[in-house]
């Protein structure tokens, strides 16, 4: 179709991009750019190939690297984002997407997680990734996220800057569930005030029939007693 288009007169410039087998016997990527120019009035082609085998391997290595990377962040359960200088997110992993109820591609096109920070580390976190873009700390902070469903988790949450190629500030941002830390540390709460508690009662307890004991004890030591009783009211006491 193109060769027809030349012959009616076309000046479109078309690439084609396939595979052709050596004479070797082995097969390279070949990319051939077609023009057309006319010469007494007569259209010709002009046909310009070039060998792009190792242009196309290095292409389908990045491509599987990536693959590699976003399986291994996808496997990953703390939640993980990637932040640009203008707080958008480009990049986070499957379990962040997953409690937001949105796909990747959706929290990539609105830049945007759709997580809802619910505990008062809230109103700090744009002052926190200020602090780590531009004098590159590392911060930490526990917050509570309410998910798609409408249940609130405790996450410790570690940001971090990320170093870019493209001189660019990054912002990476780790976020791990601490509802199983959060759970034991109320229960030990708990057990301590109801600890305490007891110890209080039981003090009060037996301080009143202990204070009636060590008053009796007095009053038969200032009797005068014998010598074995008296022995055995100052053990009492």
């Amino acid at each position: 179709s193109y060769f027809q288009r030349a012959e009616a007169g076309s000046d479109e410039i078309c690439t084609l991009i396939y595979r052709q087998r050596h004479k070797n016997g082995n097969y390279c990527w070949m990319e051939t750019k077609c023009s057309t120019d006319t010469e007494n009035g007569v259209p010709y082609i002009i046909l310009t190939s070039m060998d792009i085998s190792q242009q196309v391997e290095a292409e389908s290595m990045l491509d599987q690297q990536k693959n590699f990377m976003d399986l291994l962040f996808d496997a990953n359960p703390d939640l993980i984002m990637v932040k640009d200088e203008e707080g958008k997110i480009i990049f986070c992993n499957q379990a962040l997407a997953e409690i937001s109820g949105k796909s990747k591609e959706e929290i990539y096109h609105t830049g945007l997680s759709g997580i809802e920070i619910t505990s008062d580390e809230k109103a700090s976190i744009p002052e926190q990734e200020q602090q780590v873009l531009q004098q590159g700390k590392t911060l930490h902070s526990e917050e509570q996220i309410t998910t798609n469903n409408g249940s609130v988790s405790y996450y410790q949450t570690r940001r971090m800057p990320l170093p870019s190629t493209s001189g660019k500030q990054l912002l990476l941002s780790i976020s791990t569930n601490i509802d199983k830390v959060k759970h034991y540390q109320q229960e030990s709460e708990k057990a301590l005030r109801l600890r305490t508690d007891f110890f209080s009662v039981m003090s009060h307890e037996i301080k009143t029939p202990l204070n009636a004991l060590m008053g009796m004890a007095e009053l038969l030591i200032k009797r005068k007693p014998r010598k074995d009783q008296f022995k055995l009211l100052q053990t009492i006491h």
